[in-house]
């Protein structure tokens, strides 16, 4: 309950602190209530993850427990049911540890930056849309395998905050890729594994590259101005 109690303090400051400067020198600068404001997705998508966690793991808030584990994360060695459509938006939500939490949190913060750009609708729809298609990756891993976290659903936002504006050029597009893939290659060295006798739980490397994917994808089929009108 410390741990839990801990990590959602930990995370309403950081994102009520989390104060950027406008990007016009002469504009006001917000207060910390009116900047919080502006990522409330950010924020309760966050809290709806610490909560999961909580729930799943038992109230312990160390390692989720195996057999949620297998119902709620995508597999695949029951392909195809209805249940595995379920898994593969229940699987976003889902996290092995407490370090892959605070892992996800962590990058969670960071993309808050792109919701300032956009609405929370847009935000989470990136999110969502990236996270669940990111699915298809587990038909690139041979060995039995069950798959979950939020990341890939992150790499979706990440890929958006750097492609998601209107009139990039063919280069500017290009290199918005090349810095997302870098990320995508760096953090991907601090992969999650947990092994029990009869499957592999991951998150991939393949799962993130769908998520890069999809968000890319996203932004291609409704372009932000077309929903903003911004």
């Amino acid at each position: 309950m410390v741990l839990f109690l801990l990590t959602i303090s930990i995370w309403f400051a950081c994102l009520f602190f989390l104060r950027p400067n406008p990007s016009d020198l002469q504009a006001k600068i917000p207060s910390h209530w009116e900047s919080f404001k502006k990522i409330q997705a950010t924020f309760w998508l966050g809290i709806f993850l610490i909560l999961v966690f909580f729930i799943f793991s038992g109230g312990a808030f160390i390692d989720i427990n195996e057999d949620w584990f297998v119902i709620l994360g995508i597999n695949n060695v029951n392909l195809f049911n209805p249940w595995w459509f379920v898994q593969a938006f229940t699987h976003n939500f889902i996290h092995i540890n407490l370090l892959h939490l605070w892992t996800n949190l962590w990058f969670l913060g960071v993309l808050s930056l792109y919701e300032r750009k956009v609405t929370a609708g847009r935000f989470l729809a990136i999110f969502l849309f990236g996270g669940v298609f990111s699915s298809a990756s587990i038909f690139f891993v041979s060995s039995p395998m069950v798959a979950a976290g939020a990341s890939a659903g992150l790499f979706a936002l990440a890929g958006a905050y750097l492609l998601d504006t209107a009139g990039l050029t063919r280069k500017e597009y290009l290199l918005g890729v090349g810095i997302v893939v870098l990320l995508l290659l760096l953090l991907s060295f601090s992969e999650t594994k947990k092994t029990t006798d009869s499957l592999n739980f991951e998150i991939d490397f393949w799962g993130h590259a769908f998520g890069l994917i999809f968000g890319v994808i996203f932004c291609k089929l409704f372009p932000r101005k077309a929903i903003t009108n911004s």
